[in-house]
Order: C-alpha cells, then structure tokens, then sequence
C-alpha cells in the first residue's frame, strides 16, 4: 500500500480540496445552453423568410413624382355655351381646341393620380345636371362605338369624335385626338379623358345629350363580362368556379414544357368571383392552405382549379405585392395587386406562392419587422411555371384571393429584452470561466512552486548531513 502519509511529506501537502472544477464544468453547461438558445431563436425568427431567388425576374420599378399640368378649366367654363338644348348642338370650335390642347397634355401616369371616374347613368345625369361643377373633371368612357368621325380644328389639328353606348346603356360623346388602333362602329373603346361640356348630337337618328369628354387617345376595349351585377356560371357543386367547358382551358404548367401562361377568361371570371364571393362562398367550409394540402394541390392540381381555401391562421410572409391599373378586361376590374408569399409549411412543395387580387394592396413591411404576415381566402387557379431571378424555371400555384389582410404586428420587445439577457449573461458566463481557469492555473503555479522550493530544502539538508 502506498504510503501516503510520506507521499506529503516529501512532496508538501497539496491543494486543499476545491469545487473549482464542478464550478467550471457547470459553467460551460450553462454557456452551451445560452448560445443554443441564442441560435434557436436566430433560426426561429428566420424560419418565415422567403429565398428572393424564387421571385420571378421582373423590371426594378422606379417611383417617379408625376406633376400634373394645370388645367383651364374657369377659361373652358367662360367659353363653353350648354346652357340650353339648342346651344348643345352647336360646334363650338374654340371649346373644341381648348379642350383638346388641354386633353393632349395628359398621358396614363397623370390619370394614374387623377384616378377618373367611370361614366355610368348616375354620374351622367349628374354631369348633364351640372356641367359647370364638373367641368374638366377627370372621367373614363368604357363602351360600344356607335359612331366616328373624322374632324380638323382650324389649327389644322385632326381628330376623331363621336358617341358610345357605355356598359349601361347610357350614351356619351367624345373627342380623341389619337385612334392608333383604327377603331371603328361597333369596336368596344376606352377613353381617358376630361369632360368638357354637355353635348347634343344625333345617335340613331335621335338627338340625344351625353356627356363630351375629350381625352389623348382611344384605345381597345371588350365587351362586358363576369361584371358584378352578372351572375356567375358556377360548376354544377355550386363550390367550384369553372364549368366543364371551361376547365380544359386551364392547362397546369410542367416546368419542362417552358413558361406557362394564365389563360385570358378564366383569369378574369375567377378574379370577378374573388370580388363578390365574401357574400356567396362558405368560407367556414373552406379547407386551410396547410403544408399538407398544399402538397396535395401540387401533385393533382385539376382536383382544386377554382376551388376556394384558406390561408394559414398563423399568417404568410408576404414577400412581395405591386397593384396596378388592370388591363382592359371583360369583368371591368379597374385594379389588380398581385404577389409573392411564403411559409414554411409550404416550402417543401411550394418556395413561394403567386396571388392575384381584384382591387389594389396596400400592406408595407418595415425594416425593423420584416416581411409583413397576411392571412386570407380565395382560390386556387393553376400550377404555373415561371423564371426566376436565377434565370432558372420553377413552379409556384396561383392563388387568386378576395381578401389578404395584415396580421397585427408581434410585438418583439419580450424577445428583445430576453436576447439582451442572453446575451449579458453569455458576457459573464464567459468572463466566468475565463477568471475560473486564470485562479486554477494561478493555484497550480504556486503548489508546483511550493514542490519545488521543498525538494530543494530538502537535498541541501541531505547533502550537509
């Protein structure tokens, strides 16, 4: 058996007995927690973030400030005579070329701030009322041409005018300097304009007063369809959107056939219902767009082509919105929004999802939030391919949506604060430890001095014996 007795003796007795050790040991265990749940956090907070990637390749768009020229509108109002029936019918010419000067000063950016009314038969009967409180008032003609004619001002300026049956039934006249597309009787027009008078003219052989508004350039329209006050041919389950003549049209896209398209009708129809169908859809029936149902969509979209859902309580991320003027269209929408949004329930089917939405978006993020979370409802329209900022093709569902909403905002200041905690106390846990191992080696220094110092005692007492 060792003597141990001896051992100290000869060798000094050592280190009384410490916790050092265990302080060190717990002390890391404590640390590795905090940066586990540093990094969880980290990961958490980012687990809702789209890959940018993924969004389609599109034009950077530029915000430019659109100054609007100014209009003559008490100068127009001195000159114009329409006071009576018979002072509607005259030419007026002076009335004419003001008007239209003023009218060439504007192009679609401007009415993009002006945003004209549409001419319907009650703000007809207002304007034809009135004219004087609406004079160069912004308006859009929408409708069927009954007649076109050619005119010359005296300046020697040409220019198209004549009357249009709009969507109602009501009948307006206008004036047009430009028809690029060679418009004629019978052709579906549109027309950005300013109203300049009440006009009387000859339609069909009856003389009938409108309002004249002139405007920069006819451009193509369609017939009416899908509008709000028609009622929409539904599948025969009263739940889907499309007929059976229809779903062929709506072709789900496979990235190796190349970019897809949205067909032209069955865009527009869906996008009409998406615009009623908070009064006309089950939505509590609706099954929720989960990871799950989003899988199953990806793999058999003919099953959901027109089918409503809806969105995830907890929200999406909302990658990306832009709203527009919308094309010409039979189901008169004047403004579409369409976007990008993400969660991660999808992503294994689906990196991000395109919506469409009948009527213009206006939920910003923040840098300090983030991309904002949405929730909402719609339908499902098609799998569509498309090129991403990559330049490579991918696949993303098309979702059209009545409502997309903003989710409140979380509020971050708990996790800010136990962030900081973590963050302090990681400080001293590693200040700890470094103090705990600078007294440790401290400690170990002066026991091998001490060890030292007594062996050499001791053989210079052994040699002077």
């Amino acid at each position: 058996m060792k003597d141990t007795k001896r051992s100290s003796q000869m060798f000094g007795a050592p280190p009384a007995p410490s916790n050092e050790g265990k302080k060190l040991f717990l002390m890391t265990i404590a640390l590795l927690v905090l940066v586990g749940l540093f990094v969880f956090n980290i990961n958490k907070a980012g687990s809702n973030a789209g890959d940018d990637d993924n969004l389609p390749a599109r034009d950077t768009d530029v915000e430019i400030a659109v100054r609007l020229p100014e209009l003559r509108a008490a100068e127009l109002d001195a000159l114009v005579q329409d006071q009576t029936p018979e002072s509607q019918a005259l030419a007026q010419p002076e009335v004419m070329q003001l008007a239209l000067d003023d009218a060439n000063k504007l192009v679609a950016s401007h009415y993009r701030v002006l945003e004209p009314a549409v001419l319907d038969v009650e703000l007809s009967q207002a304007v034809i009322s009135d004219p004087g409180a609406h004079r160069m008032e912004a308006l859009r003609l929408r409708g069927e041409l009954i007649t076109l004619r050619q005119r010359e001002l005296s300046s020697g300026q040409e220019y198209v005018a004549g009357s249009m049956r709009l969507d109602d039934g009501t009948v307006a006249h206008y004036a047009a300097t430009k028809n690029d597309d060679d418009l004629a009787p019978g052709d579906w027009a549109r027309l950005d304009g300013l109203f300049v008078m009440v006009r009387r003219d000859s339609v069909e052989g009856e003389w009938q007063p409108g309002a004249l508004v002139a405007g920069r350039n006819l451009v193509p329209s369609v017939a009416p369809r899908f509008t709000l006050d028609q009622p929409l041919e539904l599948a025969a389950d009263g739940v889907g959107t499309f007929t059976p003549a229809e779903l062929p049209n709506v072709i789900n896209d496979r990235v190796r056939d190349g970019l897809g398209y949205l067909p032209v009708l069955e865009k527009w129809k869906l996008l009409s219902r998406a615009a009623r169908a908070e009064d006309q859809v089950d939505w509590a029936s609706a099954p929720v767009l989960d990871g799950d149902l989003m899988a199953k969509i990806m793999a058999e979209p003919a099953n959901w082509r027109g089918m409503p859902v809806v969105l995830p309580a907890g929200g999406a991320a909302l990658l990306h919105s832009d709203s527009s003027p919308a094309e010409e269209n039979p189901a008169r929408i004047e403004t579409v929004a369409d976007g990008y949004l993400f969660e991660f329930e999808w992503k294994e089917s689906a990196e991000v999802v395109y919506f469409l939405h009948p009527d213009r978006l206006e939920i910003q993020g923040d840098d300090h939030q983030g991309d904002p979370a949405v929730r909402g409802r719609g339908f499902f329209f098609k799998r569509l391919s498309y090129e991403d900022r990559t330049g490579r093709l991918n696949e993303t569902p098309v979702f059209v949506l009545s409502v997309i909403e903003a989710l409140p905002p979380v509020d971050t200041s708990g996790y800010e604060s136990l962030m900081y905690v973590v963050f302090v106390l990681t400080v001293f846990l590693i200040a700890g430890i470094f103090l705990l191992l600078r007294r440790e080696k401290k400690r170990s220094e002066e026991f091998q001095q001490q060890r030292i110092e007594r062996l050499r005692k001791k053989r210079e007492a052994a040699r002077a014996t």
